[in-house]
């Protein structure tokens, strides 16, 4: 799981580097670092995590931005490997929001599938944690990618690494504790 782990660390810093360039009026360096973060991922995530611009925003938006703190890279929760049907050797990555300076830090925020494509590690699912503060309920939800895949449909359980305690939400605690 090293490899994923390190393929996460590279997406997690690209990711970063990506939205921080969002905060530039530099339409050619954000659609750069948006491509090579879309290379982290299937066609259908394109644009998932930081979308390309057309044009720049408003002046006052960037002198705004100026002086913001950088988007730092995501907290690794936990890895669970799988052997799906479809693709092999599956991986779940459960995350944290890009922005680790926030209130949410140690909870789940995302779980990427990972898996081989063409020899190349990429991200075709993405699901983030869904809160209903109406329904007192937290749960699921899918976002972008193959459809085809969830967590109904990931295949034999084989193992996970687990790397840092998301503590602060029980949600998260309760799946990081277990084996799935």
């Amino acid at each position: 799981m090293n490899v994923i782990k390190e393929f996460l660390k590279s997406f997690f810093n690209a990711e970063a580097v990506a939205k921080d360039a969002m905060l530039i009026p530099d339409l050619k360096s954000l659609t750069d670092k948006v491509n090579i973060l879309n290379e982290f991922c299937i066609k259908e995530l394109d644009n998932a995590f930081v979308a390309k611009m057309d044009n720049l925003l408003p002046d006052g938006f960037y002198k705004r931005a100026m002086g913001s703190k950088k988007f730092q890279p995501r907290h690794l929760f936990k890895i669970s490997h799988y052997i799906n049907d479809k693709y092999g050797d599956l991986y779940l990555a459960y995350v944290s929001e890009p922005n680790t300076d926030s209130k949410y830090d140690l909870e789940y925020f995302d779980c990427f599938f990972i898996t081989k494509i063409n020899n190349e590690y990429k991200i075709i699912r993405d699901f983030f944690v869904h809160k209903d503060r109406d329904m007192g309920t937290i749960n699921w939800n899918p976002h972008h990618g193959d459809r085809d895949i969830d967590f109904d449909t990931v295949g034999e359980y084989i193992s996970s690494e687990r790397y840092l305690e998301p503590s602060e939400c029980e949600f998260s605690m309760k799946d990081y504790l277990a084996d799935k």
